[in-house]
């Protein structure tokens, strides 16, 4: 379990840590795209207003204060979709399989899907089919 977490620090279903990748990796974006900017500014492009240097910061935090809770709902929604199915659903893309076997191939993403297995995913990180 430790050489797990050491490799990849997301745990839990894929479906849950994927959108939390993405949200990171865009905020990132948004905040180095900000700072690419008013360094260019300050350098090649001098103002004697320097709230043109905030105004483009703002503009650089804006997204990632509207990316990550846009994540959180996502997520959100992924978990009451879980408690809807009571655990059945398929841990890389949150299809519902109420409908169909225990095991099988996912008929929205193509991955195999193991509900027995698919549960340990879903107890690291709390919910059990209680």
């Amino acid at each position: 379990m430790a050489l797990r977490n050491l490799v990849t620090p997301f745990i839990g279903p894929p479906v849950l840590w994927r959108t939390s990748r993405w949200c990171l990796a865009l905020a990132c974006i948004c905040v180095a795209a900000a700072f690419a900017t008013v360094v260019w500014r300050a350098h090649f492009a001098p103002s004697r207003q320097p709230w043109h240097r905030y105004l483009i910061m703002a503009f650089g935090f804006a997204p990632a204060v509207v990316i990550y809770p846009v994540g959180y709902l996502v997520q959100r929604r992924a978990l009451r979709e879980w408690h809807r199915t009571r655990g059945r659903l398929c841990a890389r893309c949150g299809y519902d399989l109420t409908a169909l076997a225990d095991t099988g191939i996912c008929p929205e993403c193509g991955h195999t899907y193991d509900l027995e297995q698919d549960a340990a995913l879903w107890a690291e990180i709390g919910l059990t089919g209680d």
